[in-house]
């Protein structure tokens, strides 16, 4: 018998990393979103070595490219230059996202964590 399975979603409290799997040139990347951090948390972008993630830098277009379709937020991208959204937590890119669902009548999304084996809501992710 064949199921379908939904990805658990975990309570993550107050610390976790929230990440966004993607693929470019038949690599596997991530932007990860960590926390706590200072008030100078920022998106990062990691890359997959075998099963292991090995960070590679900061958040770049591509990235911002990728966390804009996720959170569904293209229709605003004008708005979140990349030094803009790669400040804004998993929680803050919904919360933007919640606005333009009201204001532009868009359908509502629920945006998760690709977090190996912790996929977990972006309200979480403060």
């Amino acid at each position: 018998m064949i199921r379908d399975r939904k990805p658990k979603e975990t309570n993550m409290g107050s610390n976790g990393t929230f990440s966004i799997r993607y693929v470019v040139n038949g690599v596997t990347r991530a932007c990860d979103w960590q926390w706590p951090r200072s008030e100078t948390a920022l998106w990062s972008i990691s890359e997959r070595e075998g099963v292991a993630w090995d960070p590679i830098g900061k958040l770049d277009e591509k990235g911002r490219e990728v966390l804009l379709d996720k959170f569904g937020l293209t229709a605003a991208a004008e708005e979140l230059p990349l030094d803009v959204i790669g400040a804004m937590s998993p929680a803050a890119l919904e919360k933007r996202r919640r606005r333009l669902e009201t204001e532009r009548g868009l359908p509502r999304i629920e945006v998760m964590s690709d977090t190996m084996g912790s996929h977990f809501s972006a309200s979480l992710a403060a």
